[in-house]
C-alpha cells in the first residue's frame, strides 16, 4: 500500500513544477471606439453574473458586502470568460430566488493582470510565486508593525475583564478596547500564519494564503491583498475557482481590483477618451 505521506509529497512536488502564466495585459483596443456589435464580438469579452440588474459604476464600495463584487480572492469586481458560467454565478448570488439570470458583458482595457493559471495546464492553478508571497508578507509586516508598536494587549484585557458589560459609564471604552484587541489578535495571528506558510517551504495556494485568518476575519485579508497587488502594479488577477453550484465546472475568474480598467459598453461610452 502506498504511504499517505508519500502521496502528499508527490502532490506537492507536482504542484511545485507548475509555473504560472504570469503578467498579461488584456484589452489592446479602446472600448470607447467600438460599436455595440464590435463590443459584444470582442475576443476579450468577459461576463459578470449579478444578483440583480444594476448600472456598472467605477465607484463601488467594496466595504459594503451587498455590492455586486466578491471577496474570495480579494475584494474586487468578479468576471468570467464564459457566459454560461456567469449565468450560474448569477443564480448562486440570487439563491435561486429568481428565474431571470442577470449577466453583464464587460470589456477590460489595458488591464495589467497576473494570470495564476499554470502555463502548461490552464485547467489548474499554479502556486503563488515566491516573489509575490514574500512581497505580500513584507507588506503585511509593514502594515502591522508600525500600527501596533508599543501596544500592550494585556492593558486592554485587564480593562475589559475589570469592567462589567452592564456598566454604562465604561461601556463605550470597553467596546473600543475590545475592538482594538480583536483587531490586534487577528492581524497578529494572520502574520504568524503567513510566516508558518513560509517556513513549511511547500507550494502555497492563493486561497489558503488569503483564508489563513479564518472565516471570521477573512474579509480583512481580502482588502489587504488587492491593496498589495495594486501597489505592485497589477490591476487584477486570473484564477480558477471551484464555482458556487454543482453545475459549474471550475470556471476561470478574472478579478479586477482597479475598476478604471473595465466597464460595460454604456460605461465606456460615458468615459472621456
Amino acid at each position: 500500500m502506498e504511504d499517505k505521506q508519500d502521496t502528499v509529497s508527490q502532490q506537492e512536488t507536482t504542484q511545485a513544477l507548475l509555473e504560472p502564466i504570469g503578467v498579461r495585459v488584456i484589452g489592446e483596443v479602446d472600448p470607447r471606439t467600438l460599436t455595440e456589435e464590435q463590443f459584444r464580438n470582442s475576443p476579450n469579452l468577459l461576463f459578470h453574473g449579478a444578483k440583480e440588474d444594476f448600472v456598472f459604476s467605477r465607484d463601488f464600495d467594496y466595504e459594503n458586502f451587498q455590492n455586486p463584487g466578491g471577496f474570495t480572492i480579494g475584494a474586487g469586481f468578479y468576471t468570467t470568460d464564459n457566459e454560461e458560467e456567469a449565468r450560474h454565478f448569477s443564480r448562486a448570488r440570487q439563491d435561486n430566488s429568481s428565474e431571470t439570470r442577470v449577466v453583464l458583458p464587460i470589456l477590460p482595457y489595458q488591464a495589467r493582470i497576473f494570470d495564476l493559471r499554470a502555463r502548461n495546464n490552464q485547467s489548474v492553478n499554479a502556486p503563488v510565486p515566491n516573489e509575490i508571497f514574500q512581497g505580500y508578507l513584507n507588506f503585511i509586516e509593514s502594515k502591522f508593525g508600525p500600527k501596533y508598536e508599543g501596544y500592550n494587549p494585556q492593558e486592554d484585557k485587564d480593562f475589559i475583564n475589570g469592567h462589567s458589560p452592564t456598566d454604562e459609564t465604561s461601556r463605550n471604552e470597553r467596546i473600543k478596547r475590545s475592538n482594538r484587541l480583536l483587531n490586534f489578535m487577528s492581524s497578529k495571528n494572520y502574520l504568524e500564519s503567513l510566516r508558518r506558510l513560509k517556513r513549511r517551504g511547500t507550494p502555497i495556494n492563493l486561497r489558503s494564503m488569503l483564508s489563513e485568518m479564518g472565516d471570521k476575519h477573512r474579509g480583512y485579508a481580502s482588502f489587504l491583498f488587492p491593496e498589495f497587488m495594486q501597489k505592485e502594479g497589477y490591476d487584477g488577477i486570473i484564477y480558477i475557482e471551484g464555482g458556487d453550484i454543482p453545475e459549474q465546472k471550475n470556471p476561470t475568474t478574472y478579478v479586477f481590483y482597479d475598476l478604471e480598467k473595465v466597464g460595460t459598453f454604456e460605461s465606456w461610452r460615458e468615459t472621456k477618451q
